[in-house]
């Protein structure tokens, strides 16, 4: 069987592993996203638990929908839509969600909370699609969300407070009249959260591509193996074919050996003489 014929049936394979793994994936995001709305309807007080609650809801209905487009033209399309609805979804969250309706609190407070860690678990749900590039555009809405939010916050601020704002070995009253100053903003912080997610997300998409690997190394041997068994089930019983191929003999092999070649020829004997003739 040439390549040619083996790489479609291949992708094929892939094709499936990558429609049941986004299956799993919406599985895993809607397993994810229910207990969080419960947690913030037990959590927040009324009425902000049932608004944040109900949005969380609806995101996890939202995210049902790909999965019936499955076997569609527009399927593969949907999954990006989908992880970059997500991350968005974060992002807005970060740059508009109150923080509580008890009174005008600064929104750049937000980032003293840890909504911006549910970016690591869309990008860890997008690996359960096995596309690598999925997991890479995942990784990128994050990023760029994560840094408009932030842009869009100290647009909003008449004044941003910043550990550089810090005198050189600052005492603790210091420290906390900075760290805790309602216009505090640690631009150097959501750096480096950008920084960490886009390595995390380049880890996670090598990951992926390794998965990919070994589901396509083993559609290959699964292809070949039944290459095997449609050739020499012709002419041996089935259960010989298996122990062959279980055994690896029908593999390629190299083997040192020693050949021998000879040419022989019948003895005659002669009527006149009486004695063999040896010939030559």
């Amino acid at each position: 069987m040439t390549l040619a014929v083996v790489a479609p049936a291949v992708d094929t394979s892939l094709a499936v592993a990558e429609r049941k793994g986004f299956k799993l994936a919406v599985i895993g995001r809607t397993c994810a996203l229910v207990p969080i709305a419960v947690f913030y309807l037990a959590v927040y007080r009324y009425p902000n638990n049932v608004y944040v609650a109900g949005a969380i809801l609806v995101a996890a209905s939202i995210g049902l929908a790909p999965v019936r487009m499955q076997g569609g033209r527009h399927e593969r399309w949907a999954r990006y839509a989908l992880f970059a609805f997500d991350a968005a979804a974060l992002s807005a969250m970060l740059a508009l969600a109150p923080i509580s309706s008890g009174g005008d609190i600064p929104q750049n407070l937000v980032f003293h909370l840890s909504r911006g860690q549910y970016y690591f678990i869309v990008v860890a749900i997008a690996m359960l699609a096995l596309s690598p590039s999925l997991v890479i555009w995942t990784g990128l809405w994050s990023v760029a969300g994560l840094a408009a939010a932030t842009i869009y916050i100290i647009s909003g601020m008449d004044q941003v407070v910043v550990f550089g704002d810090l005198p050189m070995g600052p005492s603790r009253e210091a420290f906390l009249s900075v760290a805790l100053d309602p216009h505090f903003l640690s631009v150097p912080v959501r750096v480096g959260e950008c920084v960490k997610l886009a390595l995390v997300t380049g880890v996670a998409a090598l990951a992926v591509y390794r998965a990919r690997a070994v589901v396509y190394a083993h559609a290959q041997v699964e292809i070949e193996r039944g290459r095997i068994r449609e050739l020499f089930g012709r002419y041996v019983p089935s259960q010989v074919v298996e122990q062959l191929i279980n055994a690896g003999q029908l593999a390629p092999q190299t083997r040192h050996a020693s050949l021998l070649i000879a040419d022989i020829q019948e003895c005659r004997a002669t009527a006149s003489s009486g004695r063999p003739s040896a010939g030559a």
